[in-house]
């Protein structure tokens, strides 16, 4: 079953301050460096995940932790970063799926669950450092697209329909399609994923 997607705000150029006090800087390099290291990682088959709020958990699939694997591919992940692309101003956008039991509300750019009465229409990078299963040390990534209510970064467009054209040839990997019809894994090597009572 296909998923329905959509465009998430990442980052504008600016200054800002984060919950710590501390200064951010986001330049036009920074996030062409988060672009290409993004869609690098995917490309590789790496999936980053979009929780609902920071969880320290939720790094890119391929962490040599495997508890962090199981804590962001589980109960707190409501899907994963499928791209990257860059609007003309320099902002930096996400492609994501629409989490199990919401809609995405494009009138008033935000994600809904009509059964509960949820509505997110923010999100929050996580950005950081972090170190793959193949010990490979990357710097300054985005680590995870939080979907959250108060983000550093405020006064976001919200949410949109995904309406983006993919270049000819292109592919979406996503947790159903992820690498199965090239034959490599979607999960990070040593680590079992558990799929009612059975490990695979």
């Amino acid at each position: 079953m296909a998923h329905a997607t959509y465009l998430g705000f990442l980052a504008a150029p600016g200054s800002f301050v984060d919950a710590t006090g501390r200064r951010v800087e986001i330049t036009p390099a920074r996030i062409d460096g988060w672009h290409r290291k993004t869609n690098g990682l995917i490309g590789e088959g790496f999936r980053i995940p979009t929780p609902w709020g920071h969880k320290l958990e939720a790094v890119p699939e391929g962490s040599d932790d495997p508890f962090a694997y199981d804590e962001a591919a589980t109960r707190w992940n409501a899907g994963y970063v499928l791209g990257t692309v860059k609007d003309k101003d320099g902002s930096l956008w996400y492609r994501g799926t629409v989490p199990p039991g919401y809609r995405l509300d494009a009138a008033n750019h935000a994600l809904v669950n009509d059964r509960d009465g949820t509505v997110v229409s923010e999100v929050s990078p996580g950005i950081g450092n972090w170190t793959d299963g193949k010990g490979r040390k990357h710097n300054d990534l985005i680590l995870h697209a939080a979907l959250c209510t108060r983000p550093v970064q405020h006064g976001q467009p919200g949410f949109k329909a995904d309406t983006v054209a993919l270049p000819p040839g292109a592919q979406f990997l996503s947790a159903t399609t992820c690498g199965y019809s090239s034959g490599r894994t979607c999960r990070p090597a040593g680590v079992r994923t558990q799929i009612g009572r059975a490990h695979v």
